[in-house]
């Protein structure tokens, strides 16, 4: 009886039922091994093959030769035609990272776009701007380029992760585009309608060039922690970073180098392998995490020494500062600096800024590595999907026939003979099932199973 308010009823019985299962099983087993002693062991059915004084023997072994490579290109065939079928309803996630058509995307953003809002992370505001996409920018027309630092006081185009479908949803103050931690979750271009007036369109993320520094790519690129190894991308991360407010803020020893410093930190927040090893891959996956998401405060000071790029002259820039009134754009700025109150020490990281980031626009300019190795992952997903379901094939058609039968008895031009010689093998002995005994307390042919 199930009692109330629990999934499953209890397995408790008294020990004079629980007995007569057992002598009930007991007498099962002894009855089903006394029928098996009556028929005997059935010996297995050898293959007899083409007898010497059958005529054509040598044709009759060709032609079933043949059969049997017919019936394997047709087995491979049929392989391809599911992986093709599979690839086509699973629709196989691709890599954010090494996507082409998000080139495509963002130059159809620059085309269709008056205004342009590159969104840059406040934290390194100089390694999120992109040169190619600016460049693009200045040559596009009639178009305006503005900055906009993103994550000044909180943890559309731009790299990963660094706020562009946030600051949509804020203006249109509803949630109409996906924001996570995690980056790449734009794919494609979407168009966001404010009024009747101005509509805002948001961008898939730039693609980061593979030419930059390691510590760009551990940065701005959402495949780095999977395609490079996470303690190399970590450890790119942490050399650009002040070793004295590291300590401070993870609350860990001084170290002298990263994998000291991983090992402090697996031990401080309980990561750990079999054995009770420090898991020194998960603590840099939990640094890289931190560090590109928006839970981890750092800033980069500005440079001594800084040239505008060559598409930027001063014609260009006067042309982009139409339409601002400067003066007091500067007041805003000015007052909005003096409300800004100095942070600790333990509380911000310093960091060394890589400078501007290279990025791809360009489908062709897009590395035939990286397109390789996404095509790559793809068949691999496929196949080990393929060898299960062929396994399981294999298991089913499996039988105790010669080959020269089983080629035989798969074509359908089988003769009326081998027909009523395959029904006949097909028979199969049954066993008549054993008699109930009538008892209240328990019935073994219900309730044992």
């Amino acid at each position: 009886m199930k009692r109330p308010k629990l999934k499953k009823a209890s397995k408790r019985m008294t020990c004079h039922k629980r007995y007569k299962i057992q002598k009930k099983v007991r007498e099962h087993h002894r009855k089903l091994r006394k029928e098996a002693k009556k028929r005997g062991r059935k010996k297995p059915r050898k293959d007899p093959g083409v007898p010497n004084s059958a005529p054509f023997k040598e044709a009759l072994l060709r032609e079933a030769e043949l059969r049997k490579q017919r019936l394997e290109e047709l087995k491979q065939q049929q392989k391809l035609d599911r992986q093709k079928e599979q690839e086509k309803k699973r629709k196989l996630e691709t890599n954010p990272g090494v996507e082409p058509s998000s080139g495509e995307a963002v130059k159809e953003v620059i085309e269709a776009s008056d205004v342009v809002l590159e969104v840059l992370d406040a934290r390194d505001p100089l390694g999120c701007r992109c040169p190619q996409v600016e460049e693009a920018i200045v040559k596009g027309g009639q178009k305006r380029l503005v900055l906009v630092l993103n994550k000044s006081d909180c943890p559309f185009l731009g790299f990963p992760n660094v706020g562009k479908s946030s600051i949509i949803n804020s203006l249109k103050q509803e949630r109409t585009c996906s924001v996570g931690v995690s980056m790449g979750l734009t794919r494609n271009m979407q168009v966001v309608p404010l009024d009747k007036q101005i509509t805002i369109i948001d961008s898939p993320s730039i693609i980061v060039s593979p030419l930059n520094s390691a510590t760009a790519l551990a940065m701005r690129s959402p495949a780095s922690i999977e395609v490079v190894k996470p303690v190399e991308a970590a450890s790119a991360i942490l050399s650009q970073a002040d070793a004295r407010q590291v300590v401070l803020k993870f609350t860990v020893p001084e170290y002298k180098n990263p994998l000291e410093f991983f090992t402090s930190l697996a031990q401080r927040r309980g990561l750990h392998q079999k054995g009770g090893s420090p898991n020194v891959e998960g603590a840099a996956k939990l640094l890289w995490s931190e560090w590109t998401g928006a839970t981890l405060g750092y800033y980069c000071q500005p440079p001594t020494s800084w040239t505008c790029s060559s598409h930027f002259n001063e014609s260009v820039v006067a042309d982009m500062k139409l339409g601002f009134n400067m003066e007091e754009l500067e007041k805003n700025n000015a007052h909005s600096m003096q409300a800004i109150r100095g942070s600790r020490l333990a509380s911000s990281v310093l960091f060394q800024s890589s400078g501007l980031t290279n990025g791809i626009i360009e489908e062709a300019d897009i590395p035939e590595e990286l397109t390789k190795q996404k095509e790559r992952q793809q068949e691999e997903n496929v196949d080990s999907d393929q060898e299960s379901v062929g396994g399981e094939e294999a298991d089913e058609k499996s039988s105790d026939m010669s080959p020269v039968e089983e080629t035989w008895q798969a074509l359908p031009e089988e003769s009326q003979a081998g027909e009523q010689f395959g029904s006949q093998e097909a028979r199969s002995f049954v066993l008549d099932k054993t008699t109930k005994e009538e008892d209240d307390a328990y019935d073994f042919s219900t309730d044992y199973v």
